[in-house]
């Protein structure tokens, strides 16, 4: 009885760990994170850091110039976080911003 109780232990064990062929991924070239468009909504908020965006990599062979734009981070009078891919380098971190229905940013 210990035995076969052992067996069978090992048994569910081992095909806990059986690899399904059908489950394998397909074959053929990867494609590279799929671009998402960010929220974005009007108001009024600080601008909080400035990075690199990483738009920029996932658009390498759009034909744009590496490295002409940035992420602006800007912490919205609400709380909430907003991040913008701008060109613009006019707003450093502490100004105070206003994003327009249009997608303008200017000083507030």
């Amino acid at each position: 009885m210990k035995a076969a109780l052992t067996f069978s232990l090992a048994a569910v064990l081992l095909a806990g760990c059986a690899h399904d062929a059908t489950q394998t991924p397909a074959s053929g070239p990867r494609e590279g994170p799929a671009a998402r468009q960010m929220p974005y909504y009007p108001g009024t908020g600080t601008v909080t850091s400035w990075a690199p965006s990483p738009s920029d990599a996932a658009g390498a062979g759009s034909g744009r110039p590496m490295g002409d734009l940035l992420r602006m981070e800007v912490k919205m009078d609400d709380g909430k976080m907003q991040y913008i891919d701008t060109e613009s380098r006019d707003f450093p971190v502490g100004t105070r911003v206003r994003l327009s229905e249009n997608r303008e940013i200017t000083r507030y």
